[in-house]
């Protein structure tokens, strides 16, 4: 070969490396492994924050299946970094730079009846991935955090092809199952056909909740769609066993795949849920909420406050940037803990999340929405024990 030649070729070389460098970056942030079937126990623990304790919990498929596993994305793309992914194919098939071989070939496995029952016509399911955790929550309100998406995104919405996922509560002294993964202050479930942007195809279909659901405009990612970061919240009884079961299928067709990422840590019980609101951009909190706030500091004193944790996460509505939004949402985390911090509480007891616009709960269309999305949470934590579940 030339010198020429050979110049010409590690030229070549440094611009193929160019164009392919940004690609292996974006597609190597997000991870996806699968569970390893002798820490199963340290697999399910990662989901539990404060104030629940896990007894038993049971997979019906084996680790080796590769329909669930360990999630962890550093930039928090969807707005999680660590969690579980739980799919009706291979977790594998969520990020595309991983080889064929490991994506899930199509098949026709078994479905889930009590799914099929929550959509219209009771269509048959397939492929059913499903975790049921015995569970003591040790406050009054449950809660954890989820995005769901799928393959079947935008192509298939206003379809037979409506994949759909569950999670069910059941307490043990009774019989009646609820879902409570329902698109927020609704009791719809959550389903291709439920939440969505439309369907250019179908330019007669209406989006349905479009508020909480973002198109992939990742190449990286082989779903074509998710929903936002959504909270599950349900009121329970405190110290009580209940059986939370979560549940995902693919519909009318085992073909393309689904998948729900539940956030790590975020399966938590607390006694309140305080909402401060904030003017645009802003991060001063309003004189008018300083009422609610005493009365807040004053309740959780008279529990012993020192022994309780207490979250304060952040949000915005979805004027400016990502960027902007997250630091924010932090400024206002900030200021509101320290408020907290002058009337006697320490740092320490303090568990903060930085939200920025990834969680709304109404629409930001409106300025009334908005407004609702401008805010602080703030949850006074059960006291929680470590224990570890058993199968």
């Amino acid at each position: 070969m030339t010198k020429n030649n050979q110049n010409r070729w590690q030229l070549l070389i440094l611009l193929a490396s160019c164009f392919l460098l940004p690609y292996s970056l974006f597609a190597q942030h997000i991870q996806v492994q699968k569970a390893d079937s002798a820490a199963l126990q340290q697999f399910v623990q990662q989901l539990v924050g404060e104030g629940v304790i896990v007894k038993k919990f049971r997979f019906n498929l084996p680790p080796s299946k590769g329909a669930y596993g360990y999630y962890e994305d550093p930039k928090e793309l969807l707005g999680i970094q660590k969690g579980i992914l739980l799919t009706s194919g291979s977790i594998f098939n969520f990020v595309s730079s991983y080889p064929y071989e490991k994506q899930k070939k199509w098949g026709q496995s078994k479905g889930d009846k009590i799914l099929s029952n929550l959509l219209d016509k009771k269509p048959k399911t397939f492929d059913a991935c499903v975790l049921e955790m015995e569970i003591v929550p040790l406050a009054d309100t449950l809660c954890f955090n989820f995005v769901f998406g799928s393959e079947e995104y935008d192509t298939f919405v206003g379809t037979p092809f409506n994949d759909t996922f569950g999670f069910f509560l059941l307490a043990t002294q009774e019989r009646n199952v609820e879902n409570i993964g329902v698109v927020p202050y609704t009791d719809i479930p959550i389903a291709i056909n439920n939440v969505n942007g439309g369907n250019v195809a179908l330019p007669e279909y209406v989006p349905q909740n479009p508020t909480f659901y973002v198109r992939n405009s990742h190449k990286f990612l082989n779903y074509g769609g998710f929903t936002k970061l959504i909270q599950v919240r349900k009121y329970v009884k405190r110290k009580a066993t209940y059986l939370l079961r979560v549940a995902i299928a693919d519909v009318s067709d085992g073909i393309l795949d689904s998948g729900v990422i539940i956030e790590g840590k975020s399966l938590m019980s607390y006694f309140q849920n305080i909402h401060i609101n904030f003017a645009t951009n802003s991060s001063v909190v309003d004189k008018k909420f300083y009422k609610e706030l005493d009365e807040t500091i004053d309740y959780i004193k008279a529990m012993n406050y020192k022994e309780y944790k207490i979250l304060v996460a952040g949000h915005t509505d979805s004027d400016g940037s990502e960027a902007h939004n997250h630091l924010l949402s932090k400024q206002r985390v900030d200021e509101t803990v320290a408020y907290f911090v002058k009337n006697g509480f320490r740092k320490e007891q303090f568990v903060v999340e930085y939200r920025g616009e990834m969680m709304p709960i109404a629409s930001n269309e409106t300025a009334a929405g908005k407004q609702r999305n401008r805010r602080v949470e703030i949850r006074i934590l059960g006291a929680n024990y470590v224990t570890q579940p058993t199968q």
